[in-house]
């Protein structure tokens, strides 16, 4: 079964750890719209072979413009790192050129989530991502970030980290894609600050995500962390990932 694509109209107006889950009950089959804002990456094989091998999640490509200048001024995430009382020194602020804030991008994704009736959307962005965590802690350089059913996912220097792990880069950017949607989603599910090889490393240093790309599965221990009823479609959906070739 090919992946549908959705289409929305405009609409005006190292990873974190997911900010905000909900207690609602799962449908049967939660859809997740992914909106690639300017990765360029050929998503629909990939998303195509995890659709069919499993039957509790369905991965959507969704089109539609953004409104003019969302997210992409640097000069905002500054701002936003000193009014937390962050001070960055001179190569921080170089990092911090290569990041947009989360936050920004929160409302207009809402929309979009809500007017096609997904469960998530997922923004594909190429900057690396910021955040104010819930203790006005700036977090920044951070591969993927969710609130609820928003997640974005960073490809900043994926294509390299991917080529490391002998990858193909559409693999890499939807496990980050899947991994983030479902510790969005399960309460337990989260990040781990140990480098285990596994796709839920929290990944600090950065280089680290290659050990988990390289073996493209999900640790025991943090597969016990899903709900066991989940645990089946979870691993089948990332070994569709890990067998995924070009």
């Amino acid at each position: 079964m090919a992946t549908p694509v959705f289409f929305a109209q405009t609409v005006r107006g190292a990873r974190a750890k997911s900010r905000l889950r909900t207690a609602a009950k799962r449908p049967r089959r939660h859809r997740v719209g992914v909106l690639d804002v300017d990765t360029y990456a050929l998503l629909r094989p990939v998303l195509d072979r995890v659709n069919r091998a499993q039957t509790g999640f369905e991965f959507a490509q969704v089109t539609t413009t953004l409104p003019t200048g969302i997210g992409l001024m640097s000069a905002r995430v500054l701002q936003i790192a000193k009014d937390t009382g962050f001070e960055p020194n001179a190569n921080e602020i170089e990092d911090l050129e290569q990041n947009v804030f989360f936050d920004d991008f929160v409302p207009f994704l809402e929309q979009i989530r809500d007017k096609l009736k997904l469960n998530s959307i997922v923004a594909l962005v190429t900057p690396m991502l910021a955040f104010v965590d819930d203790e006005n802690t700036f977090q920044y350089n951070l591969f993927s970030v969710s609130n609820g059913g928003v997640v974005m996912v960073s490809a900043f220097a994926l294509r390299d980290y991917a080529k490391k792990a002998k990858r193909p880069f559409e693999a890499c950017i939807a496990a980050l894609m899947a991994t983030q949607v479902w510790a969005g989603l399960f309460e337990d599910v989260d990040y781990h600050e140990e480098t285990r090889g596994c796709l839920y490393d929290l990944c600090t240093p950065r280089d680290d995500i290659v050990k988990g790309l390289t073996k493209m599965r999900i640790s025991e221990g943090a597969l016990a962390l899903f709900p066991e009823s989940e645990r089946a479609d979870v691993q089948k959906a990332v070994q569709a990932i890990a067998e995924y070739k070009r």
